[in-house]
Order: C-alpha cells, then structure tokens, then sequence
C-alpha cells in the first residue's frame, strides 16, 4: 500500500486561487520557485513540481477542472529532452529521500518532447493525452496538439470528470486563437484510486548543458463544478 506525500503547505490554497509557477536553469543550476498571483516577491520551492493530494467521495456528476498558461523561454529549445506531466483526479507518492516524484496517478497531459517514448508525438515539442497510475503510465496514440512554440503564452483549460473523463483546450494567447481540443475515456481508470482528487504539475529530465532556459506557468487555478441538487 503506497502513501501519497504531503504537498507543500502554500499550496493549500482556496479553490480558485491563481498561483504562478517559474522552474529555470541559472548558472549551471536548477531553480523553481513559486508565488500566489498578486503577491510580493517569490518563494522558493522544494522540487520542480506542484503537487497537492487529497481525496473524496466520488460524486457522480463532480468536474474537477484547472487553467493556466504556460511560456517556454528556452525550455523547448535549450532543454529539447524535457517534458512536463500535467494532471487531475491525481496523487503524487515520493521516494524517501523525497528528490523526485516517486509515482504519478491522474490522467491529464504531457508537455514537451515524449517522441522517444512509445506512443509518444513524433513532432516535439507538443501536448499528449497521458495517464498514469501507481508504477505506470500511457500515453494516448494520435492524441497530441500541432507543435508549441518558443517565446509564446499558451493557455491550457483542462477537466475530469468522475467517470475519468478529460476534456483539454489549448488556445494561442497572443491571438486566442484555438491550437487543439483533445479529449479522452481513460480505460485505466480502474488502475487508481476512485477517490483522487488532487492534482500535479511536475518537469522532468531538467538539464542546462545548451544553456539558461525558463518555463513560466502563471494563472494555475483548480476549481471544481459539482452536480446541482434538486
């Protein structure tokens, strides 16, 4: 039996509430840093990622959503091997020297360049449809957005329902154009948990041996549509 970790305790935060988020290599050195939007200064975190684990009843009915915008500056570019794991009805467990997300549970997206992973976007840097459950994962064939850009605001709209649902829009800020709407039945759903309900937000295999980079998220809000009574 595996025990979700502990999030950060910032980041128990009423539902709705804007975080921004910023991981950047400075100097030959990995940083990551977090503020809740309107704040004064950031604080540092502990890890490249955000993570917040909870559980409840599953309400038929219940939509568990997030929104955010995401920028690459120099991320896709100058780290072309990383990736970021975005995720709903989720929980994240760590090994005991708490470095790195020991296990992902949700179902959600995969941000950056997976194409040398089965299934994964042969045209990086992109988004994917991927699930994930205790020592697994998948990432959904054909289920990827049209490749991302440096330098540009995306805004990113995702849901899940009770049923593991995910509905996921991607829209060009600077033009607010539509970029993808993805939208997938996870079959593993039974692989998890019926009763996750948090949500993750970690990067993986971070490096800066072609130099600086930064990704910034900003406007990161969880919310949740519950079923009308009556």
């Amino acid at each position: 039996m595996h025990t979700p970790a502990a999030a950060d305790p910032r980041l128990m935060v009423p539902e709705g509430t804007a975080l921004d988020f910023e991981i950047a290599w400075r100097g030959g050195a990995l940083r990551h840093r977090l503020r809740e939007s309107g704040a004064i200064g950031w604080q540092p975190l502990e890890a490249p990622a955000l993570w917040f684990n909870r559980r409840r009843a599953v309400v038929e009915g219940s939509v568990q959503r997030l929104s955010l915008r995401l920028r690459s500056r120099g991320w896709f570019t100058r780290n072309p091997g990383s990736h970021a794991a975005l995720a709903l009805r989720a929980a994240v467990t760590l090994p005991p020297d708490r470095s790195a997300p020991g296990s992902l549970e949700g179902l959600g997206l995969a941000i950056g360049n997976v194409s040398g992973t089965p299934q994964g976007c042969p045209q990086p840097p992109a988004a994917q449809v991927e699930s994930f459950w205790y020592g697994g994962n998948r990432l959904v064939p054909g289920s990827w957005s049209p490749s991302l850009l440096e330098e540009r605001w995306y805004a990113l709209d995702l849901s899940v329902d009770a049923a593991s649902r995910l509905q996921a829009r991607i829209t060009d800020v600077a033009d607010g154009a539509p970029l993808a709407a993805l939208a997938y039945a996870d079959p593993d759903a039974a692989r998890r948990p019926a009763n996750l309900a948090g949500w993750f937000l970690a990067v993986a295999f971070t490096d800066g041996s072609s130099g600086d980079w930064t990704l910034d998220v900003a406007g990161f809000r969880e919310s949740w549509q519950r079923p009308a009574v009556g």
